[in-house]
């Protein structure tokens, strides 16, 4: 149960990561100096959070286990 959690949860994250880019190429003027400034502030605060999930996944499913 729990690797299939984690598994769910690095596959969520590694598609958020990749639309984030394929957002921050796309329109680079949303960003103050283009897609490469904009991931740069972007990336580490979805890193936090994907990691913050997959911890909190794995807890709950080592209480349903």
């Amino acid at each position: 149960m729990a690797k299939k959690v984690l598994y769910f949860s690095v596959a969520v994250a590694i598609v958020c990561l990749v639309l984030m880019f394929l957002y921050a190429w796309l329109n680079p003027g949303d960003f103050p100096f283009g897609p490469v400034f904009g991931l740069g502030l972007t990336l580490p605060i979805m890193l936090v959070s994907i990691v913050i999930i997959i911890i909190q996944n794995i807890r709950k499913a080592s209480k349903n286990n």
